[in-house]
């Protein structure tokens, strides 16, 4: 019997059996790792369309953040350290908060969040992703300094250019990839 990287081994009462799970990880930087001590499991591929989330810590007053960046888009977020450790389920919301503000569909993005229904904590993995996060990371906390909420600078690094992304804003990136454009 084959199986697909999208279907894990559960054991129920009438035996072994195959089921699809939706899954992303959360790929974190050692920093972050360190400051949040999750369980270390071995990352299976995405089945979320913006792909995995690469996270990284930003030290700042009030109080840390964590920046969030789409594998596949480079679309960030930005979620308040000691909430992302209380409740890192958190982050479908924030994306899907994130979606809506910049005009994607309500179908686009609730397809997108049910994709997101678990999560995995594991290592960076592309250098390619994790300098664009440093990028944005340099990028956030310049606009910290007069940024009056959080959504501003999330604002800000939508409009940002990546190389990387073929000269994409992550706006238009997640449009591309989430098939509302060609």
């Amino acid at each position: 019997m084959s199986k697909t990287w999208r279907e894990i081994y559960w054991m129920d009462p009438s035996g072994l059996r195959f089921e699809t799970i939706n899954m992303f990880t959360l790929r974190c930087t050692q920093k972050l790792l360190d400051r949040i001590r999750p369980v270390p499991e071995l990352p299976a591929p995405p089945t979320t369309k913006l792909g995995d989330w690469y996270c990284n810590l930003l030290d700042v007053r009030p109080g840390p953040l964590v920046l969030c960046m789409s594998e596949h888009t480079f679309l960030c977020t930005l979620i308040p350290l000691d909430y992302f450790k209380r409740r890192p389920d958190v982050m479908a919301d924030c994306v899907a908060l994130l979606l809506q503000r910049h005009g994607i569909p309500s179908a686009a993005v609730e397809a997108e969040r049910v994709e997101m229904g678990r999560f995995q904590y594991g290592k960076t993995a592309s250098r390619r992703v994790l300098g664009c996060l440093n990028d944005a990371l340099y990028i956030a906390s310049a606009e910290f300094q007069t940024a009056d909420r959080i959504v501003t600078i999330e604002d800000v690094l939508a409009k940002n250019i990546y190389t990387a992304n073929k000269y994409k804003d992550p706006v238009t990136a997640a449009r591309v990839v989430l098939g509302l454009v060609q």
